[in-house]
């Protein structure tokens, strides 16, 4: 019977999609879950280095199922976000058309990889009955506070109550408010979310603030427009509270040392002196390393845009707007390297420089550099001007006040931006009453995103429908605010990201309960995350925001654990060889990378192109090239000396973006899944880089026809295993165990092929044995392995099955030789079971011996493993 994978595989599948493999079993059992990131379903659909990472959690899950676990795998979609806006508006199509066409094709490939996933389960997040948690979570948050004293998040009524009875100190002074809006301002210091103007990373061209993982090399990851430095009043999100909890705890997770170590960098905590910069009228703190630097200061470089740089202009510069326009002027242009600059003089008369700068200096400590003695001197920096502004400064009421020295801890991490500009997104559930924010009430979640009709102006400040009747608690048109009472404007800000992946998979527990985020029985079960899958640009932002929403739910009593994921393992990036054409920048040319390699160009500008204009894997197609993006139509193309045009070929990181992702479908259709799902594990080590090489998967393939023509072509029989059969099957399954263990499992696809040899080699019809090697394979190759054990006999679905257990008395070596000796003299070797092999046993089979003839004997010199003397 021929291997036919594509009759086999459509015939499973059917069977697959009518059995929920994964149902709970609501008997006493030990749970596992296994949770990937989030996916984004862009309109390209799925790419190799996308389906690596189900693969391998489907492998442990049903691994896992075998060994009596509940297993909770969930998937779902991370729907809000610019991606789908801009693609909207650039498509004139609006963002939920959009996602709903990218999710079915995400579904549909999905499914395909053979994967068992809790499809019962699944989440979108731009679905209202999700968000309204996450606007909850956004409430919660609005209205705590963090209590130094008792390390964790305390209702904001607490303050409230205290300071209307008189009885609230801060610092020894008692807080009194009359004023509603005197309170919010001194609230808003407290709250874990909060308003507060700061310097952002703002796209004009998107028209939206970027968080700094949206942002390479100065660009947007989406488009690669240019970012500026904006100060705006923006939502903050207080994780700084929580630093030394988010370090600490560190012992309660098994994550990869590199993963924690780049954490801590992140995070960041510091042991530091601080002295005062000050006059007459104000200070502020300055922090060095070392106490006995501070009177060795030459220069204080202030980096700009910054909150301290905002604070010597206010308090120090009189000529305040003069000073504002040369800033301006800097913040932005990176060509433009300016020092402003002046003077003053410490208590002890040695002259200081101080300059603003838009140099990022990596030493600086929040954003204020202090070079002592000119070490590492500042000005062999390039391409810098200086523009002297000493008449402007306060020189003489300026002074370093370095008598008073004190130590502190401060972080690198700084609280989250948290409120962005588009439309694309979860709404803020705020409205503003005389300019104060109020949340909407938790009772009338969610506050709904309004469907814009017109894709020109996905802007919520722009929708004419986004005003609050805080009266009938419903949203209303903007036109009634100034008409009629309790009607407020609404924030119209959506939220980041991260804000649905921050606490989705405690969703996934209990994803249809419309009365609480999560039911605290079944919190008390599944607890938390026993292994976390995704990519290491994820390390730092997600996780550490993850950890941040799972401390402040468990300080308000919804969540029992302290860490969100037990364990993660960073999945390694998939390398394939992109296509790159060089034009000279501001020019209509395209250059030859030959000849811009031997002429060592400067100015160009590089561009991807897709693989189907290329010739013999290097040579640009151009009348194709033009053909299909006519903007280059009248470009001019310098060809080398043969006349012809050459490509770079790049090995980098499979992305859209570079055109060099490589379509799951393509090598299915051509060697099926199975075959697919054993070359993305064999590839190498999961957390690894690894390089796509179709030509690899040859080897896959005649693997699994191998597998299929010994067990369909031979008479498997019903009989006891031979010692050999049982060590060579438990071997295989100590291996498998282990690899699963460690999560290592390229190596347990080798082990199958050796084992495999080792059966044929002895000639084994055993169906007991191979019946165990099956049930082995079916986590990698699940429509094999189900079709080899139906021809077996087997009536259910191999997925019922247990994994086999290990016997280790047949890991044993069969036969230990021994040296039988008498007076010191060889007479014979003999060998011993390993099960028998003790000293009484051995002695009792050499005096039965006959040919030995040992009757008497004085005394036994006895080696374990090696020799036995008697001595007659």
């Amino acid at each position: 019977m021929q291997y036919n994978f594509k009759k086999i595989e459509e015939k499973w599948r059917k069977i697959h999609n009518k059995i929920n493999f994964l149902k709970i079993n609501k008997k006493k059992k030990k749970k596992f879950y296994i949770l990937n990131m989030f996916p984004y379903p862009s309109g390209y659909g799925l790419h190799v280095g996308h389906t690596v990472g189900y693969i391998y959690s489907d492998i442990i899950a049903k691994y896992k199922l075998g060994k009596n676990y509940n297993i909770l795998n969930p998937i779902g979609f991370d729907s809000f976000g610019l991606p789908a806006e801009q693609y909207a508006i650039n498509n004139n199509e609006h963002p939920i058309k959009i996602i709903k066409k990218s999710i079915k094709k995400f579904k549909k490939q999905i499914k395909r990889l053979g994967v068992f996933f809790n499809w019962d389960r699944e989440i979108i997040t731009h679905n209202s009955k999700y968000y309204k948690w996450t606007q909850w979570i956004f409430i919660k948050l609005f209205n705590s506070w963090y209590d130094k004293n008792n390390n964790k998040a305390r209702n904001i009524k607490y303050l409230i109550n205290k300071i209307k009875k008189n009885k609230f100190f801060l610092n020894k002074k008692l807080i009194k408010f009359n004023d509603e809006n005197k309170l919010f301002k001194f609230l808003n210091k407290f709250r874990l979310i909060y308003l507060k103007k700061s310097y952002v990373n703002w796209c004009p061209k998107l028209s939206t603030v970027l968080s700094n993982e949206e942002i390479d090399n100065g660009k947007s990851i989406r488009g690669g427009y240019d970012i500026i430095k904006k100060k705006m009043l923006q939502w903050h999100i207080r994780i700084t509270k929580y630093c030394d909890r988010l370090l600490n705890d560190y012992k309660y997770i098994k994550w990869p040392k590199n993963i924690k170590k780049s954490q801590k960098q992140w995070i960041g905590k510091k042991k530091v002196n601080y002295f005062y910069l000050k006059n007459k009228k104000n200070k502020f703190k300055i922090y060095c390393y070392k106490k006995k630097d501070i009177n060795k200061i030459n220069n204080i470089i202030f980096v700009a845009p910054s909150y301290n740089t905002d604070i010597l202009i206010k308090n120090y510069i009189k000529d305040k707007n003069k000073i504002k326009k040369i800033i301006n002027s800097i913040y932005n242009n990176e060509k433009k390297k300016i020092l402003i600059k002046t003077n003053i003089y410490n208590n002890n008369n040695n002259k200081i420089n101080i300059y603003i700068s838009n140099y990022f200096i990596n030493k600086s400590l929040n954003n204020v550099y202090i070079n002592i003695n000119n070490k590492g001197n500042f000005f062999k920096l390039k391409n810098y001007k200086i523009l002297s502004l000493e008449k402007d400064f306060n020189i003489k009421d300026i002074k370093i006040d370095n008598k008073n020295i004190k130590k502190k801890f401060i972080f690198n991490l700084k609280d989250i931006v948290f409120s962005r500009q588009r439309y694309w997104g979860e709404p803020i559930p705020i409205y503003y009453k005389n300019n104060i924010p109020y949340n909407i009430d938790i009772k009338s979640l969610p506050l709904k995103l309004p469907y814009i009709k017109n894709i020109n102006i996905l802007k919520l400040k722009d929708y004419d429908k986004w005003a609050w009747n805080n009266k009938n608690n419903k949203i209303v048109s903007k036109k009634l605010i100034n008409k009629k009472k309790n009607i407020y404007k609404l924030d119209v800000n959506t939220m980041p990201s991260v804000a649905a992946s921050n606490w989705y998979y405690i969703r996934f527990i209990d994803p249809y309960n419309n009365n609480t985020i999560v039911n605290s029985n079944k919190i008390k079960y599944w607890k938390n995350v026993d292994l976390y899958i995704g990519g290491s640009e994820h390390t730092n932002g997600h996780l550490l925001y993850s950890r941040f929403c799972h401390k402040f739910l468990k300080d308000i009593k919804i969540l029992n654990t302290k860490e969100p994921f037990k364990n993660f393992i960073n999945q390694g990036i998939i390398l394939y060889y992109s296509n790159i054409i060089y034009k000279i920048k501001d020019k209509n040319i395209f250059v030859s990378y030959d000849i811009i390699k031997k002429n060592k160009y400067i100015n160009i500008q590089k561009i991807y192109v897709i693989k189907k204009y290329i010739n013999n894997k290097k040579y640009l197609n151009i009348n194709k090239f033009i053909k299909n993006y006519k903007i280059y139509k009248n470009f001019k193309f310098k060809l080398n000396n043969n006349k012809k045009f050459i490509c770079k070929i790049k090995l980098e990181k499979m992305s859209k973006s570079k055109f060099n992702i490589v379509n799951p479908d393509e090598i299915i259709n051509k060697y099926g899944i199975d075959c697919f799902r054993l070359y993305q594990v064999f590839m190498g080590p999961f957390n690894k880089k690894k390089i796509w090489n179709v030509n690899n998967i040859i080897g896959i393939y005649r693997f699994l026809n191998k597998i299929w023509n010994y067990i369909i072509n031979n008479n498997f029989i019903n009989i006891k295993p031979n010692y050999e059969e049982n060590n060579i099957i438990n071997k295989l399954i100590l291996k498998i165990k282990n690899n699963f263990k460690i999560f290592n499992l390229n190596t347990s696809i080798s082990n199958f092929m050796i084992t495999l040899n080792k059966l044929i080699n002895i000639k084994c019809y055993n169906k007991i044995i191979i019946k165990k090697f099956i049930i082995l394979f079916s986590s990698f190759a699940p429509y094999i392995s189900e079709e080899i054990w139906f021809l077996l006999g087997n009536k259910k679905s191999i997925f019922f099955e247990q994994q086999p257990d290990l016997n280790k008395k047949y890991l044993i070596k069969k036969n230990i030789k021994y040296i039988v000796m008498i007076n010191n003299r060889k007479k014979i070797i003999i060998y011993i079971n390993k099960i028998n092999n003790n000293k009484n046993y051995l002695i009792n089979k050499i005096i039965n011996n006959k040919n030995l003839n040992i009757k008497n004997y004085k005394k036994i010199i006895y080696i374990k493993n090696r020799i036995i003397n008697f001595l007659i």
